[in-house]
């Protein structure tokens, strides 16, 4: 009988902080917010400048599609937690064009490439904290 109780006392436990667990961290990553919002249009052109800025062979990246976006404000301060996805331009890594002014490749590399970053925005600046994109050769 006690190992009965035991067990279901341990199981409402582990319930309890599964959820209570979860949403912790969701209420830690923000709100989400709708992708065309001008400010997750900010953040992405941000990442992928910075991320681009640090290449020294092969292509820019280029926006391909905005996957989700969520917004945690801490004050006039706000931190966006993105995910997109992105394609090889046809700017060369070491060139000075933008990628927001080169196509895609027109051939090969034309698979979307996943992205996930956070940038850091104030009413004056954006901060690029952290943008990986899986580049698989």
């Amino acid at each position: 009988m006690w190992s009965g109780v035991g067990l279901f006392v341990l199981g409402l436990l582990c319930f309890c902080s599964s959820v209570f667990g979860q949403g912790a961290v969701e209420a830690q990553r923000g709100v989400l917010i709708f992708c065309d919002d001008p400010s997750v249009q900010k953040a992405v052109t941000s990442a992928l400048h910075k991320f681009n800025d640090r290449l020294t062979t092969g292509y820019k990246l280029a926006l391909f599609q905005i996957l989700s976006a969520s917004k945690a404000e801490n004050g006039s301060d706000s931190v966006y937690s993105l995910e997109f996805t992105s394609r090889r331009s046809e700017c060369p890594a070491e060139g000075s064009k933008p990628w927001t002014d080169c196509n895609y490749l027109p051939t090969g590399h034309r698979a979307p490439i996943s992205c996930n970053a956070t940038v850091h925005m104030t009413e004056k600046e954006t901060d690029t904290k952290q943008v990986d994109c899986m580049i698989g050769e």
